[in-house]
C-alpha cells in the first residue's frame, strides 16, 4: 500500500499539468483535505509542484520535468 504522499505523488504524475485546489485534489485521490494539505505543502517546499494563490483559493500545479 502506498503512502499518503506516494500516492499524491503518482496522483500527480499520472495528471500532470493538474491545477487543482487541496480540496479537489483530495476528493479526487480519496483522503482528507487536511492531510493532502499539508502533503501539497510539503511539496512545494521541496519544490516538485508549485502554489499560485488567487484571492480566495490556493491552487497547485505540477509540471513534470523536461527530459532532456
Amino acid at each position: 500500500s502506498l503512502s499518503g504522499l506516494e500516492q499524491l505523488i503518482a496522483f500527480l504524475e499520472a495528471n500532470p499539468y493538474t491545477v487543482n485546489t487541496a480540496r479537489q485534489i483530495a476528493l479526487r485521490v480519496g483522503r482528507e483535505v487536511s492531510a493532502v494539505q499539508n502533503d501539497l505543502n510539503l511539496l512545494e517546499q521541496r519544490r516538485f509542484i508549485q502554489k499560485i494563490t488567487y484571492p480566495g483559493a490556493d491552487v497547485y500545479r505540477y509540471i513534470p520535468a523536461r527530459r532532456r
